[in-house]
């Protein structure tokens, strides 16, 4: 049995079968004959008759031997199974020492079918919505975190103020992470916020039901007596000088950069104003600094980013500025100035490599992966290939994903709607690539036999196969 996203093997995992072939037993009947799983996630179910049966696996969390909760782990085989027998050879070896043969013995035995079956371990796309966490990490900032992802978003309401617009919202793709940025000062100044909140939470019986909490939050690290120690202290201190609070704008240029880089500005707290045009792109044309084009893109989900977003030269050199004072938060605060040379890899510094894939029909893409089975890179195959540009000289490895949905996305399945998840690949072989060089691949998915596709590298290290 093998992990359906990564192919890694699955150990000690019930594995059992079913008689009845309704596809309402694996959620209502306990398993008839059941196995385990070893380290190398191989199974064997014994004692089973001549009859037809249904072969499931479950990561049984209340041990029931049942599919009842969502939340289980599965793997369940689409054909009906009929074991048999048949007679095979098996060969002995007798051996003179610990290095000479003596005899090769042939021995008569019966085998048992099939011996063959591969099952792809997975759990479906579910998860319990409730409130998981609620802090205010500073006097300007609420973070609530959620159990999963949710298509509504909760509604937050002040208890101890009238105030109603007071907070921008920053949140995630799947809107389980939430930042709500206090704009009001009248509201961040409050020792304690009184909220009431709105959501969905996940009952008993899985269903989504309108919830509302209230919840009390104050600044991490409040204690009120030390507030009034600090404000008597600050108050008798008349000579103290408080300095200059500016916005943090930080980019993530680094000194040498690839071709196809595209850097995040980030700033600390959340824009109000950009005043003019402060933000400047020159490159070096032989010792002089001259305009280059570029423009700023404003990120769609975070409120603090932007992108630098600018055509760059094979072996340029550039520099980006950031004017200051241009750039406003909602607080006030200005942007000190900010400036960074780079300097763009030469052409020659980089390889290519174009994969021809076979063996998947519709839709797919491919991962480039390090020898931790981390992916590097991602692109969708297009008339046949995955062409993969302007990359750094090294050892790569292959996972293909079948993309039934066209989403460039790996999904997973879900028993009630008899769908697996996608099939995942990987190519046997390490793609060692060299500065300058332009490599062309053929891989054909299906040439290798499942249990062999991934490359021992990428392999947990407590697996023996």
């Amino acid at each position: 049995m093998l992990d359906a996203s990564n192919l890694n093997p699955i150990s000690n995992v019930l594995v059992g079968v079913h008689t009845d072939l309704s596809d309402s037993s694996f959620a209502k009947i306990p398993f008839e004959r059941i196995s385990k799983t070893n380290q190398d996630g191989f199974f064997t179910v014994k004692g089973l008759s001549d009859n037809i049966f249904h072969l499931y696996a479950l990561g049984d969390k209340n041990r029931d031997f049942r599919f009842d909760q969502h939340g289980e782990p599965i793997a369940f085989y689409d054909s009906i199974i009929r074991p048999w027998t048949e007679p095979c050879q098996k060969n002995d070896t007798i051996w003179k020492d610990s290095v000479t043969v003596d005899t090769v013995l042939v021995r008569n035995i019966t085998c048992f079918k099939p011996d063959d079956i591969v099952l792809r371990y997975f759990t479906e796309d579910f998860g319990r919505q409730y409130l998981s966490k609620k802090e205010r990490p500073t006097r300007n900032k609420i973070e609530l975190s959620f159990g999963y992802k949710s298509e509504v978003l909760p509604s937050l309401k002040l208890l101890n103020s009238t105030v109603t617009d007071w907070y921008l919202l920053e949140k995630n793709t799947t809107n389980d992470t939430l930042v709500y940025w206090i704009s009001d000062t009248a509201v961040s100044s409050m020792d304690t916020i009184k909220v009431q909140i709105n959501y969905l939470k996940t009952d008993s019986l899985n269903r989504l039901n309108p919830t509302v909490d209230t919840l009390k939050l104050v600044p991490k690290g409040f204690h009120p007596k030390l507030v009034a120690e600090n404000k008597k202290k600050k108050d008798q201190d008349t000579a103290t000088v408080t300095p200059v609070s500016h916005l943090d704008v930080k980019c993530d240029i680094q000194k040498t950069m690839d071709i196809f880089s595209i850097p995040r500005i980030r700033c600390e707290t959340p824009v109000k104003v950009v005043k003019g045009i402060p933000w400047k792109l020159y490159v070096k044309k032989d010792t002089v600094w001259v305009n280059a084009p570029f423009t700023i893109q404003k990120d769609s989900l975070h409120l603090r980013d932007y992108f630098l977003v600018a055509k760059w030269e094979f072996g340029g050199e550039y520099r980006f500025e950031i004017d200051s004072g241009m750039v406003a938060d909602i607080y006030g605060q200005t942007n000190d100035k900010y400036s960074q040379v780079f300097k763009i890899r030469e052409e020659e510094d980089y390889s290519r490599l174009t994969v021809t894939l076979r063996g998947i029909e519709g839709s797919s893409f491919v991962e480039l992966l390090d020898k931790t089975d981390h992916v590097l890179r991602r692109t969708k195959v297009e008339n046949g290939q995955a062409d993969f540009q302007y990359l750094m000289p090294g050892s790569y490895y292959l996972r293909a994903i079948e993309d039934r949905n066209n989403n460039f996305l790996w999904d997973t399945g879900d028993y009630a709607k008899r769908r697996q998840p996608e099939n995942v690949y990987y190519d046997p072989r390490v793609m060692t690539l060299r500065a300058n060089w332009d490599v062309g691949e053929d891989w054909n998915v299906l040439a290798t036999p499942t249990l062999k596709q991934k490359p021992k590298e990428l392999q947990p290290k407590n697996s023996n196969k």
